[in-house]
């Protein structure tokens, strides 16, 4: 289901969004280890995607500060042929996005993700 404040629209039924101000997207809570203490980076994942693999873009919305409110947000990673995503992302705290970048059918399924405990700095 995607709601943009004021209209309910259904991605199971249908893929186009009329009077949506962006296309739908999902995010994740907030993803880190060692609770905020140590830097992680995310290398590569692998995703699993039904339907159109080109509809579908990541991003990651990254803070350094576990107490502060400064966020950034990564670029767009797209899911190559074979699966994999291209990450090579740092940050104490990360927040995942799948973002569509088209009406088409897709579905993600599960993700597995390198992620590597670095250090405190």
């Amino acid at each position: 289901i995607l709601a943009d404040g004021k209209k309910v629209y259904s991605h199971e039924v249908e893929y186009a969004y009329p009077g949506a101000v962006e296309l739908p997207w999902v995010e994740t809570f907030t993803l880190n280890v060692g609770n905020t203490e140590y830097l992680s980076t995310i290398h590569q994942m692998l995703a699993e995607v039904e339907g159109d693999q080109s509809a579908i873009q990541f991003r990651f919305i990254k803070r350094q500060d576990p107490v502060g409110n400064v966020e950034t947000t990564s670029v767009p990673k797209l899911v190559r042929s074979n699966g994999m995503v291209d990450v090579r992302e740092k940050s104490r705290d990360f927040r995942m996005r799948i973002e569509a970048t088209k009406g088409a059918d897709w579905s993600v399924g599960v993700l597995s993700a390198e992620i590597r405990n670095g250090g405190k700095k």
